[in-house]
């Protein structure tokens, strides 16, 4: 299988584990309600797509050149920082509920879709 299709493999198990796992808390009324799950099932996914985006571009960079690994790895994990960053400042300026909760799962899903691309990325730098 090649790097691809496993890292895709990979986001899709994550994304569903990670649904599962809020959808498991707000069942047994562990830290989510109604509302904040619909966020997190929201993110969840959106981290996901991003993540794939991100990881075909700096793929394509490195293709290009290997000088470009870098810049691309940094421009990528700030781009995903930076859009977690907007996404919880708009949040939280617009929701009363659960602000805790929804900035804490957030930035558990950025370290786990981070964790994910970096894995996959060295293996894929790694074989060329």
């Amino acid at each position: 299988m090649s790097n691809q299709k496993s890292f895709v493999v990979s986001l899709l198990i994550a994304t569903a584990a990670l649904s599962a796992l809020a959808f498991g808390m707000c069942t047994a009324e562990i830290f989510l309600t109604q509302v904040t799950l619909k966020v997190m099932l929201g993110v969840i996914p959106s981290f996901a797509l991003l993540s794939f985006l991100l990881y075909k571009n700096i793929l394509r960079s490195t293709a290009k050149s290997p000088k470009r690994f870098v810049a691309a790895f940094i421009g990528a994990v700030s781009i995903k920082l930076f859009a977690c960053a907007i996404f919880l400042a708009i949040y939280m300026y617009n929701k009363g509920e659960g602000k805790v909760i929804v900035a804490l799962g957030t930035m558990a899903i950025y370290i786990v879709f981070n964790v994910l691309l970096i894995r996959f990325l060295m293996a894929a730098v790694r074989n060329k």
